[in-house]
């Protein structure tokens, strides 16, 4: 089900929107991210309009940002927003970030989070020609992948 709804999530949500989902779930991470963060109907000034417009309140948007799978999937939505709006090299930052993230996982819940930024990430490299960079880190990801455990 995820999976089906990349495609019109891409096209309903802006990297403003995006940025203001950082805000709210992961605060630490959206302190350093370069990146807009609020479209003109969420106004910083109105501390209320992230809790309403996620229908989230912050003790609950701080618990659900802990989780290894939300932050993945932000991390997904930032990743195709950036590629969207022509921000190459601060995707391209963001999904080296994102990939060193990823080293560690072993839970089989990640494995399509994690085949999707590294997708994400061989398209960004691809983008800008220096796709040989990174081809011997997807290639070790893919063979853990294979290789994994299930026990």
């Amino acid at each position: 089900m995820i999976a089906r709804s990349y495609k019109n999530i891409r096209k309903n949500i802006s990297l403003k929107d995006v940025g203001a989902l950082f805000d709210h779930y992961l605060p630490e991470l959206a302190s350093k991210l370069n990146i807009p963060k609020y479209d003109d109907a969420l106004a910083p000034a109105d501390a209320g309009s992230l809790e309403k417009k996620f229908h989230t309140k912050a003790d609950r948007a701080a618990d659900l940002g802990k989780a290894t799978e939300s932050k993945n999937y932000f991390y997904i939505l930032l990743l195709m927003k950036l590629i969207d709006e022509k921000h190459i090299d601060l995707a391209r930052e963001f999904s080296d970030f994102a990939a060193s993230q990823l080293k560690d996982e072993r839970s089989r819940t990640m494995d399509h989070f994690i085949a999707k930024i590294h997708y994400f990430r061989g398209l960004i490299y691809e983008k800008q020609g220096r796709l040989n960079e990174i081809v011997s880190e997807l290639l070790d990801a893919y063979r853990a992948a294979n290789h994994r455990d299930d026990q």
